[in-house]
């Protein structure tokens, strides 16, 4: 498992506002994905790499990329024991695709991920429902 986090971003490139967030929900719809609209919605984020030993390229893009992915998937530490379950933080993430880009002098993952939650805080905006008609022409 690697290392990862979220980078931080405006819900607008040229925003002047100071409130940031991990990602945004897609305003496309993704038909390919199955449920989409109804119990999945698809996230643009963009991903660090903090293993150092870690080379991020062209080659291993895509299993660094399912790495993170199970990396940001884990639920955080409880504080106490109990019962209950932690929520993951994010929904349940699965990578839907993912590219190599380059900025400040180190390369990140700009990646589309499927989550399973309409509305998160952790990313701006929220999921569109689909309309998708099911019935039959007489």
């Amino acid at each position: 498992m690697i290392e990862c986090k979220f980078r931080t971003r405006r819900e607008f490139e040229l925003s002047t506002s100071e409130k940031e967030r991990m990602g945004k929900y897609h305003y496309s719809f993704f038909y390919k994905v199955p449920g989409f609209g109804k119990n999945k919605w698809v996230v643009v984020a963009e991903i660090d790499v903090l293993d150092e030993d870690c080379v991020l390229n062209e080659d291993s893009l895509e299993w660094v990329a399912e790495e993170c992915v199970t990396y940001l998937n884990q639920p955080p530490v409880r504080k106490r024991k109990t019962k209950k379950k932690s929520k993951l933080p994010y929904g349940n993430l699965e990578l839907h695709k993912a590219s190599l880009k380059r900025g400040k002098g180190r390369n990140y993952i700009q990646a589309l991920l499927i989550t399973d939650e309409k509305k998160n805080k952790h990313f701006w905006g929220k999921g569109r429902v689909s309309l998708v008609r099911s019935h039959k022409r007489k």
